[in-house]
This record gives C-alpha cells, sequence and structure tokens, in this order.
C-alpha cells in the first residue's frame, strides 16, 4: 500500500502590487512538517509506504506567472509520478491559486494527478476555506475539505480529517457524493464570532449526526476575479446526491439571509483611534486593508501616519515591511538614534513614505513569530524595533508577512503590558491571539489592497450577479 503527499499553496490578488516570482515560493515542507507527521500516522500504523513531501507555499501576491506556476506545478507531478503506484494521494492546496492562463491552478492540478494515479486512487486536497470551488476540483478529486475556522486554528486538524476520510474511501467503508449551493456573496466570515459560529457548528452538527461526511464552507476569497470567485457551501453526503444537495440548499439559504452580518465592519482610522482613546482598557487595531495575508504591500503609513498627528505616544506597530529601513537600522548599534524613511514604498496605496526619528531597542536576524497550533512559525526575514517618542515601538520588517498573535511582539521584547494600543497588519487572524492581553478591538479601514468595500472594486470575470455587486433579495 502506497500513498504520496505534498503541498502546493499560495493565493492570487490580481490586485496585489507585490509581484509573484520564483523568489516568493519556499520549497521546504517546515511549515507544515507538524501537521504533515500527525496527520500521516495512521497511514504509517496501517503499512503504508509514504512517498512526496514536495512543498511550494507563499505569500499571498499577484498573478503568477505562467512559466512560474508550471515549473513548480511539474516538480509536484514529477514526484507523484516517480512514486507510482499509488493508492491514496493527500495534497495541501490552497484553492484560490491564479497563473498566467490558469484560473483554476487547484482544479488544473488536481486533474493531472488523477491521470497520473488513476481512477481507482483515492484523491483529495485540504483547502483553505478562502478559496473558490470549481468544477474541475471536485470532477477529479474524491473529497475537499477546508479549514471551518476564521482565523484558521484548525488547519492542521483537517488535514489529518482528510487522511482519515481518504482511508475510508479507499477501503470503500464511504462514497461521498457531492454536491455545492453557490450563495452569489462576495463576504467575509469570521467565525469566532456571531452569527458564524452558530453557523458553523451546525455544519459540525450535520457530520456528527452522521447527515454528511463532510461540509466546508467555502467563503472564497473577494479579492480575486475569476468565474468561480464567491461563497459556496460544499457537501458531502454517503452515496446520496440528494441529501448532499437538500444540506447544502438548506445552508446556503441560511448564510445568504446572514448577508452583511458575518463580518466586524471597519471604521475610519480618526474615529478608530479617537474611540480606541476613550474606552477603558487596552485595545488592538487592525490595518484590514494593508494586509499582506490578503496580498497588500505591508508597508502603508495611513495608520501610522494618523497616530503620529494625533500625538499618540503609547502603542506597538507591527509591523512595516521595508527591507531598506532593516538594512539601515542593522548597521547601527542598539540604543543608537536613526533618522529614517519608512514605509510608503510599494505601491499608491502604500501612501507616502513616513521620516521617523528613534532608537534601536533591538535588532533580530532571520525572525520568526507563532501562527496557528499545530503549523510551524512565520517568517518575518530580519526585524528592528525603534523607539519612537515616549512609550512607541515600531516594528520594521525585511520580509512580507501579517502578525498572527502576541508571540510576535514578545519574541521582539516589546512589552505590550507596557502599551495601550497594539495595531497589526492583519485581516482577522490576529483575533485569537491577542484574546489573552486586548479588551478591545477595531478594525480599521485605510487606502489599500484589501479593502472590504467590495463594491468599489472592478470585476471584468466574476459570473453575475452576485451580492454586493448587485442587491439580491433571494438566492436563486
Amino acid at each position: 500500500m502506497r500513498a504520496y503527499h505534498g503541498a502546493f499553496d499560495t493565493e492570487t490578488n490580481p490586485r496585489s502590487p507585490i509581484k509573484t516570482t520564483r523568489a516568493s515560493f519556499v520549497l521546504s515542507d517546515e511549515f507544515l512538517r507538524g501537521a504533515w507527521n500527525r496527520a500521516l500516522k495512521p497511514l504509517q500504523l496501517r503499512g503504508f509506504e509514504i512517498f512526496g513531501g514536495f512543498s511550494a507555499t507563499a505569500e499571498p501576491s499577484g498573478t503568477m506567472p505562467r512559466e512560474v506556476y508550471e515549473a513548480l506545478r511539474d516538480q509536484l507531478l514529477e514526484e507523484i509520478r516517480a512514486s507510482l503506484p499509488l493508492d491514496i494521494a493527500v495534497l495541501w492546496l490552497h484553492g484560490a491559486s491564479v497563473a498566467d492562463g490558469y484560473e483554476d491552478c487547484e482544479g488544473d492540478i488536481l486533474r493531472r494527478v488523477r491521470e497520473l494515479v488513476g481512477a481507482e486512487a483515492a484523491v483529495g486536497a485540504v483547502l483553505d476555506p478562502h478559496c473558490h470551488i470549481s468544477d474541475d476540483m471536485m470532477r477529479y478529486s474524491d473529497i475537499l475539505i477546508a479549514y471551518k475556522e476564521y482565523p484558521h486554528v484548525d488547519a492542521a486538524d483537517r488535514v489529518s480529517e482528510l487522511v482519515e476520510k481518504l482511508l475510508a474511501i479507499r477501503d470503500r467503508h464511504i462514497h461521498p457524493v457531492s454536491a455545492v449551493c453557490d450563495c452569489r456573496m462576495l463576504s467575509l466570515y469570521f467565525t469566532d464570532q456571531e452569527p458564524m459560529r452558530s453557523f458553523v457548528d451546525e455544519m459540525i452538527g450535520f457530520e456528527q449526526r452522521g447527515d454528511a461526511v463532510s461540509i466546508s464552507l467555502a467563503h472564497g476569497f473577494p479579492w480575486a476575479d475569476v468565474p468561480d470567485v464567491g461563497t459556496k457551501v460544499l457537501v458531502y453526503a454517503n452515496a446520496s446526491r440528494e441529501k448532499a444537495a437538500s444540506i447544502a440548499r438548506t445552508l446556503g439559504d441560511r448564510l445568504f439571509a446572514l448577508r452583511g452580518k458575518t463580518f466586524t465592519r471597519p471604521v475610519l482610522a480618526r474615529d478608530a483611534i479617537r474611540d480606541a482613546l476613550r474606552v477603558t482598557g487596552r485595545s488592538v487595531l487592525a490595518d484590514i486593508a494593508d494586509n499582506p495575508g490578503g496580498g497588500a504591500g505591508g508597508d502603508s503609513t495611513f495608520l501610522l501616519r494618523e497616530l503620529l498627528t494625533q500625538s499618540v505616544d503609547d502603542f506597538a506597530f507591527g509591523s512595516i515591511y521595508d527591507p531598506s529601513a532593516v538594512k539601515a537600522a542593522m548597521e547601527v548599534e542598539i540604543g543608537a538614534k536613526v533618522k529614517l524613511s519608512v514605509g510608503g514604498k510599494i505601491s499608491a496605496k502604500s501612501g507616502q513614505p513616513l521620516d521617523i526619528e528613534g532608537v534601536v531597542v533591538s535588532l533580530h536576524i532571520d525572525y520568526h513569530a507563532p501562527m496557528f497550533p499545530g503549523l510551524g512559525e512565520q517568517a518575518y526575514g530580519d526585524a528592528a524595533v525603534l523607539r519612537l517618542g515616549r512609550n512607541i515601538d515600531l516594528v520594521l520588517t525585511s520580509l512580507r508577512a501579517q502578525v498572527f498573535a502576541r508571540g510576535f511582539f514578545d519574541g521582539l521584547k516589546v512589552d505590550l503590558n507596557q502599551k495601550q494600543l497594539i495595531v497589526v497588519k492583519s485581516m482577522h487572524h490576529f483575533n485569537q491571539g491577542f484574546l489573552d492581553i486586548a479588551d478591545h478591538t477595531f478594525y480599521v479601514e485605510t487606502l489599500g489592497t484589501v479593502s472590504t468595500n467590495f463594491k468599489a472594486l472592478d470585476y471584468k470575470r466574476a459570473k453575475r450577479p452576485i451580492w454586493p455587486l448587485e442587491d439580491l433579495s433571494e438566492l436563486p
């Protein structure tokens, strides 16, 4: 008995100012290794020979050049070819990858994998919920399972679930039949908050009662512009398409009725700062539009400039992506004063560079910080912490990445207990990681690549009609 595992994981935002290049990808399974080791253990205990390990991951950015995608895809396929014959193929994909000439990279990968392994092998993939569910993705796989949570704290659990389901499929204990309800929505879904918490619990309830083999809510990646963009409910029932379709429609109707209520609406920077200073306790301000995890540059200065304009002198800011400023800080000793021009270099949506003067309080080579349970750490490159004014700690990094948890600041020796405000560039992944220290959270809307004002975005390829671009009163 033989099984293969491999990963290709990146998210494409065609509006991103960051180009995807071959250098954008990390070809190492270090980030996923812990989750893989746990997930593959049942296969090992059953006596399977385990092959593979190819892994290509990249921070979200612009459309991949054709040659970059094809070269990486072919490496994955060649590894599979060398592992044949296979009984099981376990893939870790994103679901929202786009390359020149390929609007559905995951569908392309799954089709080619199926051609290699044959009809009898059990083929499945775990997906990020910010994925697009295409006909080809379903046609060429036996099962697709998306993380249920946003923040994605259950990613490792879903990989283990996928392996268990593929074993059951191979042993013919289950025969998953799929159905999809296209909810015709562009939105975000914060599953750790109501009403989405109850919605996810309802999904899990269908599974636990045995009504469904698996249910995934594909949130969609709303900043993409492909025909399959948008929210979908994917249901697998055991040998019953009718049951799968009924559950999918039930959940789809329920979600459609919640449109406009599934995430916290952002407010303008000046208002968020004002309100954060008025409340009692410590607040997190999230610069969502400049979230690197959605393809933004991560170097915008709008929120930092507003904080300084309002003379706020008690906050930690993490972080601004600026390799040149980090390099300059690295060239002086800790405790030295520096004058730097930070941020505002990637695009017009980054704002203007901000001239600052501060003291270098810590420097870190190849800095990593925690992400989600069961996964590896996020790389931030080299990092510098500057003290501005009385009690402002500004973090600069040489790699572009969002902040996930307070451990990011702890590892940099930034004492959040001494700060009134904590500023992060992240959409929502940070939320769980600051619960133990933050009393309030403010989602801040600035000019940026991942604005939640979807009606203002120019969609050319998205299937229409779709809410909120059109005012749908009911689900078709």
